[in-house]
Parts: structure tokens; sequence; C-alpha cells
């Protein structure tokens, strides 16, 4: 606010004291304090510019420095993505493979049963033939009994 008020009043002063070549008035001096005055607001004119330069240029390092880690993290995110859409498809190739595994379980598990229900009527089919070997090795024994009675009755006659 002070700059301002500064400024307007070195312009008034500036436009008051007319110039050789716009008129042909003369031009007025300016005292030794108004000398200083002028003096002290350019150097604060020129520090205020420096101060202002100094921050334009910390501003444009940061939108740089902002740019490139925005670029860095762009690059990031697309490898991320990159590696997700590696990831889905390897999840997907898992999921494809455990179906797979899966079928091939319930076949094998098909085939077990059938081998157990193969088995079972295996082991009835065995029972019923020694149960008919049982009774083939009794009937020859009454067979073998009766041959032999009969041979000892015909060997007495």
């Amino acid at each position: 606010m002070l700059s301002r008020l500064l400024l307007v009043f070195l312009f008034v002063v500036l436009t008051n004291s007319l110039s050789v070549l716009t008129d042909d008035k003369s031009q007025t001096t300016m005292t030794d304090g108004e000398t200083v005055l002028v003096r002290q607001l350019l150097n604060q004119e020129t520090l205020i510019r420096m101060a202002l330069d100094r921050k334009v240029n910390d501003l444009v390092k940061g939108m740089a420095e902002m740019k490139k880690n925005m670029e860095t993290s762009n690059q990031q995110l697309q490898d991320a993505k990159r590696e997700i859409e590696t990831n889905n498809q390897q999840l997907k190739d898992a999921k494809r493979e455990i179906e797979t595994n899966n079928q091939q379980l319930q076949d094998a598990k098909r085939e077990i049963e059938t081998n157990n229900k193969q088995l079972q009527d295996a082991k009835k089919e065995i029972a019923a033939l020694k149960n008919e070997n049982s009774a083939l090795k009794a009937e020859w024994q009454i067979q073998s009994n009766l041959t032999t009675l009969l041979s000892g009755m015909y060997d007495h006659c």
C-alpha cells in the first residue's frame, strides 16, 4: 500500500515538472530532499522487483519440478496399470487352470467311484464263486463218498 502511494506521489511530481522536449517552459529542479526521496523510492522499487523476480523464478522452478514429478507419477501410474493388467491376466490364467484341475479331479473322482463299484461287484462275484465252489466241493465229497461206498459194496458182492 505504501509503495503504491509512493508511486502515485512520484507520478504526480514527475508530471508536474514538464519536459523540455514537450514544453517551452523550463523544468523545475528538485531539492536535495526530493532527490533523496526519489532515490529511496527507486531503490525500494528495485528491491521489490528483485524480490519479485526471485519469487517468479522460484515459482517457475517449482512448476518445472512439479511437472517433472507429474510426469514421473504418470509413468509410475502407467507402469502400475500394466502390472495390474498382467496380474489380471495371470489371475484369469490361474482360474482357468484351477477350473481344469477341478474338472480333472471330478473325472478322477468318478473313475475312482466306478473302480470302487467294480471292486464291490468283483467282491460279490468272488463271494458267489466261493459259495459255488464250496457247494461243488460238498457235492464232490458226497459223490466221492458215494463212489467209495458203492465200490466197497461192489467189491463185497
